[in-house]
This record gives structure tokens, C-alpha cells and sequence, in this order.
């Protein structure tokens, strides 16, 4: 028995290994795709820590803040004072739905920003 499937088999034909190797591409290419999706998900999550630790940050700094003050005494906190002068920031304005680049400036009264009902500005690096 064993020495007719000897002589019957020839080697192996074209067809076959055409689809070996396309069984093997779909294998290299899924396991690329992993690898990607991986390596942008770590880079995610790396920005998303960054974000919540400096978003912890600054609650620290407000509840420090709140802790030294007097309690009796009115908080003003403004932005648009002398410590903020010429540094260029984004104001994203949800009732537009635009982000401006704005220039603070007190002196001249250069403060470009109208109201709305939820701003949030973001100091640019640049």
C-alpha cells in the first residue's frame, strides 16, 4: 500500500504551491496588521497618560490654590492679565465650531476673544 502512494506521488505542481504561498501571505499580512494596530494603539495610550497626568497636574495646582487662599476672599482668576501678555494661543469656540489663533495683549487691548458658552484655550508652543 505504501508503495503505490510512493510511486503515485510526483512532487508538488504549480497549483499547489501557488496556494501555499498565498496561505502564507495572508499570514504575513495579518500579523503585519497586528503589529501596526499595536503600535498605534501604544502611541495612544502613551498621549492619552500624558493628558491625564497633566490634567491631574493642573487639579493639584487649583485645589493648592483653593487650600492657601483665604476663604473669604473673592477669587478672580483672568487670563487676560499682564502674565499672559503676547503669547499666542487657540481659541476653540464650540459655537463656531473654528479654532482662532489669537495674540493676548493688555496694553493694547488686543484681546480678540468674544464670549461663548464653552471655550477652551490652548497656549501654543510655537
Amino acid at each position: 500500500m505504501f508503495n503505490n502512494l510512493k510511486n503515485n506521488s510526483q512532487g508538488l505542481t504549480l497549483m499547489e504551491t501557488t496556494i501555499a504561498l498565498g496561505i502564507l501571505m495572508i499570514g504575513v499580512l495579518a500579523t503585519v496588521t497586528l503589529l501596526l494596530a499595536t503600535f498605534n494603539y501604544a502611541q495612544q495610550s502613551e498621549q492619552e497618560i500624558v493628558v491625564v497626568n497633566l490634567a491631574r497636574e493642573g487639579i493639584e495646582i487649583v485645589r493648592a490654590m483653593r487650600n492657601s487662599e483665604d476663604p473669604n476672599k473673592a477669587s478672580d482668576v483672568n487670563i487676560f492679565d499682564n502674565s499672559y501678555d503676547n503669547q499666542k494661543f487657540h481659541l476653540d469656540s464650540d459655537d463656531a465650531n473654528t479654532v482662532v489663533s489669537m495674540a493676548l495683549n493688555s496694553a493694547t487691548g488686543a484681546n480678540t476673544a468674544s464670549a461663548c458658552s464653552q471655550c477652551q484655550l490652548y497656549l501654543n508652543d510655537g
